[in-house]
């Protein structure tokens, strides 16, 4: 195992570190992956990242509240994917869970109509009424939204239940 060599220093990364999370929001995880590039001590790692948290550089609330508004306006994402999304970066769900229920309910279900929408839009004519209504429900559930959501917005009156369950 190759030992780390320090190419900057603390102080350095620290700054460095401070002005990338003035650019944007970032979470703990980013920060860590990005000091760990610069092969500092892991010692040193934990120390930079307490300090940034401490003069709240990385504050994973604020994070998250960012990071679910931005997915719900930019990129028309469910619930579910978000949260999967925050897992990924290792954030509890203690602290992203507030952030999800805090979305508005208006603009979650305008963001899941627009992303219906357009999907169907994309569709080709010639599919069937069932063969439209299962394409927009697995494309409704790729996008993070569960079955009850699409439901309220597909109807599947003729659509047999048991396909549609994950």
């Amino acid at each position: 195992m190759r030992k780390p060599t320090a190419t900057i220093t603390e102080s350095d990364a620290l700054k460095r570190m401070a002005a990338y999370c003035s650019q944007s929001e970032r979470c703990r995880s980013e920060v860590e992956e990005k000091l760990q590039r610069l092969e500092l001590p892991e010692e040193a790692i934990e120390r930079i990242l307490a300090r940034l948290e401490e003069e709240k550089f990385i504050d994973e609330a604020r994070y998250c509240k960012a990071f679910v508004n931005d997915k719900l306006r930019f990129s028309g994402w469910g619930k579910r994917k978000m949260a999967q999304a925050l897992q990924q970066k290792h954030i509890s769900r203690l602290v992203y869970q507030p952030a999800i229920d805090g979305i508005d309910e208006v603009a979650y279900e305008a963001a899941l109509r627009k992303a219906l929408a357009q999907k169907e839009r994309s569709m080709k004519a010639e599919i069937t009424g069932y063969q439209r209504k299962v394409k927009l429900m697995h494309y409704g559930q790729s996008r993070g939204y569960s079955f009850e959501e699409l439901r309220k917005f597909i109807d599947l009156s003729s659509v047999d239940d048991s396909i549609m369950d994950d």
